[in-house]
């Protein structure tokens, strides 16, 4: 019988992460588990325009260790929050947010972070889409503050051309 080993242990005999079989969740590729899963605390927290170094210390539970793939050289600032939500599911959120993958090893207690090389930030100035189930008919939404003073809008399938005036 193989005697239990602490977590501080277990890292120093692991030495690196290589060799680790990847695992999707509920969070859809974006947070992937090693190791058995324990009870998640919950995070009541907040954080604007803060370095993900100071966010994951204020996301992850006690004596947890974060890396960060080398390739990242300036991860930057996170806008954050969370109302009592599990902390694995803030990373999850940060994650589709920003463009990072995290790996969880419950066993060492450490959370590898590394980028989604698919990721495209979203432009917040593109209209937002809504389509009608019954009639089909669609709809667009606008911001408020236009980055754009032109453009075409479509009638009975034909582009007509505006432009923008602020009032």
């Amino acid at each position: 019988m193989e005697k239990p080993v602490s977590v501080d242990e277990a890292r120093k005999q692991q030495g690196s992460l290589d060799g680790y079989r990847l695992f999707s969740d509920k969070t859809y590729g974006v947070v992937h588990h090693v190791g058995k899963q324990k009870k998640q605390t919950r995070v009541k927290a907040f954080g604007s325009d803060m370095a993900l170094r100071d966010a994951l210390t204020m996301i992850m539970p006690d004596r947890w260790i974060a890396y960060i793939d080398e390739q990242l050289v300036d991860p930057g600032n996170i806008d954050w929050q969370s109302d009592k939500m599990p902390w694995v599911q803030v990373l999850a959120r940060i994650g589709i947010n920003y463009g990072y993958r995290f790996v969880i090893d419950w066993d060492q207690q450490l959370i590898q972070i590394g980028s989604d090389k698919d990721f495209t930030k979203p432009d917040y100035n593109d209209p937002l889409m809504l389509t009608d189930p019954e009639s089909g008919r669609s709809v667009f939404i606008y911001s408020a503050k236009p980055v754009n003073t032109g453009g075409v809008i479509l009638v009975d399938g034909k582009a007509v051309k505006v432009k923008l005036k602020n009032n």
